[in-house]
């Protein structure tokens, strides 16, 4: 049964994919378009929201300005013509000259139609009032406006802002002693055009302004804030902030701001104290009309960084696929060769590195392949040479079997001579120097085959050299793919600092330009804008800085390829060259072989004809043998030695055997090594 495939996890899926080159490519190029462009875009739109809350907070001050001005103008004229009133009426000729001072009020009323009334009143309570009301219990001496007046003589008094009894209209009590002493006069300045004057201001989509006097009392007002309130003038309101009181006529230098909370909103409050009439002129400028004014600008960059964004996408991926396609190339020709197949080519043209990297690569592996080739030759000639010794060796064995037989043979022969003859003496002494002859023989036979197992050691280390060899070849490929990835590395930084040098130049020359052309509208407003040229200028030092970082990376890859050259150059070259040195001094190790085994055939060919001699010699002994008994067995003694040096003679070819046998299982282990290799 076969297991079931496991479930790899989520996150080891996430993070193969996010340690892959390609991954980290485009998280790199990504994280260096879009850092920079999202500052631009944030210190831009904050820049321009500062400079469009100066500018609403220069109109407002403004607005604060031609609104006391307005105030002035409406207010100053009846305060100045208080100092005349207060002089031409006295307050005893009220009985006396009551029509004359009443058509007198009457012509003031007239003559001032901003005015919705004038009172005159004396310390006895009596009183004349334009237009004519009568009223039976008016008590002049009991108005606040009366009181205030008489309690500061001789100053004109401002009143709070109250609802005409006989009109309806808001009007505001302007009050003074008379010059005697003795009463006061109080004009009812109507507040409903200076309101009206102010409808048309605003101040931003969410603003208000608000003008109250030192008693919290609503005077007038316009705007969403204002209207948001609900309230009317005369009526109480709080949350505005509170101004220190001035000396009348003493005017504030300007206008004060402060950031409070009105409404449940976050608020600036420009406030202003009128030094006439003490009212406290206040406009609130919403912080969200700031936003909403700057959002305009806030588009615009996220549209440059969504353009910036799409084009640099484009070339991202076209330089991704121009490092990618070369390099995957490069690492499908190292894992080719890694298992084994010498035939593979990565056939890269072009002029650049990594081209140049594909040319190495393609001679070093056809170096390999020519050199594993000569290997595998070399070790199917050896396993032939090794085997050919075996074939030897076994005949030669069964040729010295025979001689051994012939001996024992000759030496029962001789036993059974009883007599000898002169002539059996004489074949006698032939056959002890074929004897000889074969002692000989079967000596140099051993000095051979000692010879023959040296030379055979010494072509088994010959082959665990060249196996040795082999691993230093292998080891050298895998520098080099070493260095090829440092150098992939090194790449993938270039293309970093080389994208962060083409957004940031491309977004310079957008702001520039956005700097001039907003610079060129604003006039002398346009000064604001040299905090955009700051940023531009911060933007081109770090474009500066990238080239440099460039600068350096790029002479790094230049020091590896040039190290990875060498490399496969010197390094891999040099071992392959040991590797055929080694192969060939193996060669000639088995060379010496053949020829110490071709001396020992010859050495058995002399055995062979020895005992030829000795079996004809025999034949001839044989008539007269029972006249050398007695030489016989000497001869008989001298055949048994013969024989165990024959003996130990077969048991160095069975150690020669099993040397050739070794020897053919180390060339059929090579094999199987080079076999690993497709050549």
């Amino acid at each position: 049964m076969t297991k079931a495939k496991q479930t790899v996890p989520w996150w080891s899926r996430f993070l193969k994919q996010f340690y892959l080159m390609r991954t980290k490519l485009i998280v790199s190029f990504l994280a260096v378009l879009l850092i920079p462009s999202i500052l631009i875009g944030y210190f831009s739109y904050q820049s321009a929201k500062t400079q469009l809350r100066q500018q609403m907070g220069s109109s407002v001050n403004t607005n604060l300005n031609l609104i006391q001005g307005n105030i002035n103008q409406y207010v100053s004229p009846i305060m100045k013509d208080m100092d005349v009133f207060a002089s031409e009426f006295q307050s005893d000729s009220f009985i006396t000259n009551a029509d004359t001072i009443q058509a007198r009020l009457d012509l003031i009323t007239k003559a001032h139609p901003e005015l919705d009334g004038v009172i005159l009143g004396n310390a006895k309570g009596e009183y004349i009032r334009s237009p004519k009301r009568e009223s039976t219990d008016y008590d002049p001496r009991q108005k606040t406006w009366y009181k205030l007046a008489t309690a500061q003589d001789g100053k004109v008094i401002v009143g709070v802002p109250m609802t005409s009894a006989s009109t309806g209209n808001l009007v505001v009590t302007i009050s003074r002693t008379l010059t005697e002493g003795q009463g006061a006069i109080a004009l009812n300045l109507s507040l409903d055009k200076m309101s009206e004057s102010l409808n048309g201001i605003s101040i931003g989509q969410r603003g208000g302004l608000f003008i109250v006097d030192a008693e919290h009392k609503l005077v007038s007002g316009a705007g969403a804030a204002f209207k948001s309130t609900g309230k009317k003038p005369a009526d109480t309101i709080t949350g505005l902030p509170e101004l220190p009181k001035t000396a009348q006529g003493q005017s504030q230098e300007a206008p004060s701001m402060k950031q409070i909370q009105f409404m449940n909103r976050t608020v600036e409050a420009f406030s202003i104290v009128d030094p006439l009439t003490g009212w406290n002129v206040t406009a609130l400028s919403d912080l969200e009309d700031y936003s909403d004014a700057a959002q305009p600008i806030l588009k615009q960059s996220l549209i440059v960084i969504a353009i910036s964004v799409l084009a640099a996408a484009v070339v991202i991926i076209l330089m991704i696929r121009s490092f990618l396609i070369p390099l995957g190339k490069l690492q499908n020709g190292t894992r080719e060769v890694r298992d084994g197949n010498l035939t593979a080519r990565v056939n890269l043209s072009g002029k650049d590195e990594f081209s140049e990297l594909a040319q190495n690569f393609d001679q070093m592996t056809h170096a390999l392949h020519t050199m594993v080739s000569e290997v595998n030759q070399t070790s199917s000639r050896l396993a032939s040479s090794s085997l050919m010794i075996k074939e030897s060796t076994e005949q030669t064995t069964e040729s010295v079997q025979h001689v051994a037989e012939t001996v024992m043979e000759s030496a029962e022969n001789a036993t059974t001579s009883a007599e000898a003859s002169e002539q059996t003496a004489n074949a006698v002494e032939e056959m002890a120097k074929g004897v000889s002859t074969i002692a000989e023989s079967a000596s140099s036979i051993v000095d051979s085959a000692g010879q023959t197992e040296h030379d055979v050691a010494k072509g088994s280390q010959m082959i665990g050299s060249v196996r040795t060899q082999m691993d230093r070849i292998l080891e050298a490929v895998t520098q080099t793919a070493s260095l090829m990835d440092e150098l992939s590395q090194l790449s993938d930084d270039a293309k970093q600092m080389n994208s962060a040098i083409a957004a940031i130049a491309k977004q310079t020359n957008l702001l520039s330009l956005n700097a001039s052309i907003e610079a060129s509208r604003a006039g002398e407003a346009g000064r604001g804008f040299a905090v955009v040229a700051i940023e531009v200028r911060k933007l081109s030092e770090q474009s500066k800085e990238s080239a440099d970082s460039i600068s350096q990376i790029i002479t790094q890859m230049l020091d590896l390829i040039q190290r990875s050259t060498a490399t496969m150059n010197g390094n891999v070259r040099n071992q392959v060259g040991e590797g055929l040195r080694i192969s060939q001094d193996a060669e000639g190790a088995f060379t010496n072989i053949e020829r110490s085994t071709s001396h020992i055939v010859e050495q058995i060919q002399s055995v062979s004809a020895a005992a030829e001699q000795i079996s004809a010699s025999t034949e001839e002994v044989s008539a007269t043998v029972t006249h050398l008994a007695s030489l016989s067995r000497n001869s008989a003694d001298s055949s048994q030695t013969t024989s165990a040096a024959v003996q130990e003679q077969m048991a160095a070819m069975e150690e020669i055997a099993s040397s050739s046998q070794e020897l053919s299982n180390m060339a059929q282990d090579l094999q199987e090594l080079v076999k690993r290799f497709k050549i």
